[in-house]
């Protein structure tokens, strides 16, 4: 059940109700998966000028090889099954990038974002001091404008504590997408 949620707000309710189980219950079961490694939870960011920001935090298998297994599928449907495609995708740059931050200098809390009406951010990581990098995934090589718009309004948010924005996606190159905005491919989580 939390595999096909990964990378998607965890609402305990609505797990409760398909498992026909109370939500203490699934509550304690998230805890014991998390405690063993298994399972991964994000915050939701709420910028105190966002007031209209969703609470729910979003959850995450930790390995994608068990992800890919739990979901049922083999390569070539991570490849060609767009709902699997995004899925794995973002499960896996979120856990690298967690991991990163594990050993960051800068020691970063990270989190998600999510507005009331549809906008998203993927992962933001935030220092003591307020700075920002906001990172959106993409399961595909190209980008548009709309793939960037909610970064951009970040951005024009937070001013100077807006350090980057990145669209992570499966091309091979990194390409400037405005001001303080980039387009990185996955393999620029490891260059």
């Amino acid at each position: 059940m939390l595999a096909a949620r990964s990378a998607n707000l965890l609402r305990y309710a609505s797990i409760a109700k398909a498992l026909e189980i109370d939500q203490k219950t699934v509550k304690s079961y998230l805890e014991l998966l998390q405690a063993i490694f298994l399972v991964q939870t994000l915050p939701a960011w709420r910028p105190s000028f966002l007031g209209r920001a969703v609470h729910a935090p979003k959850v995450y298998i930790t390995d994608s090889g068990l992800l890919a297994h739990l979901l049922g599928a083999d390569e070539n449907r991570i490849a060609q099954d767009d709902r699997v495609t995004g899925v794995a995708l973002e499960t896996f740059v979120a856990m690298e990038v967690m991991k990163h931050a594990s050993w960051s200098e800068v020691d970063p809390r990270i989190f998600h974002f999510r507005d009331r009406w549809g906008g998203e951010v993927d992962l933001v990581l935030e220092d003591r001091s307020g700075r920002v990098v906001a990172i959106e995934v993409k399961a595909r090589a190209s980008f548009s404008q709309k793939d960037t718009a909610v970064l951009a309004k970040l951005r024009d948010y937070l001013g100077e504590q807006f350090t980057a924005g990145v669209i992570i996606h499966t091309g091979e190159q990194t390409i400037p997408a405005g001001d303080r905005l980039w387009a990185l491919p996955v393999s620029g989580l490891w260059a």
